[in-house]
């Protein structure tokens, strides 16, 4: 995540709109997040889903998506399905372009950073 520690880690969380994450401990920094952002957490699904990050977010006004993976226990190497986080963010982005149509040039750039090219 950071060096700067646990106050830095807030700083960034204040600033972000977007925070994806495997399921852990870092997760909870969501608590410094704006509402109305989005947290996409990885999580594994053996030997159970514990959705305490999700209770969270919502309790917090955030929006919430979640990318499984099968695994044999929660201690276990897991690989996020890119593609699949991708296509959270790309909706995620979607509803915000529709959002602030009112701001095009905000939007404008905000898309050219995300995808690396003006659309």
């Amino acid at each position: 995540m950071c060096d700067g520690g646990v106050r830095e880690q807030l700083r960034l969380f204040q600033r972000a709109s977007v925070a994806v994450g495997a399921h852990g401990a870092g997760l909870s920094n969501m608590i410094a997040m704006p509402s109305g952002g989005l947290v996409v957490e990885i999580m594994p699904t053996a030997p159970m889903v514990n959705l305490c990050y999700m209770d969270m977010a919502f309790k917090l006004k955030l929006r919430y998506t979640v990318v499984l993976h099968l695994a044999a226990d929660m201690d276990s190497v897991f690989a996020a399905d890119v593609p699949r986080v991708g296509r959270c963010l790309a909706d995620y982005w979607e509803q915000k372009k529709r959002m602030c149509e009112a701001e095009p040039s905000y939007v404008k750039e905000l898309l050219r950073v995300l995808y690396g090219r003006e659309l």
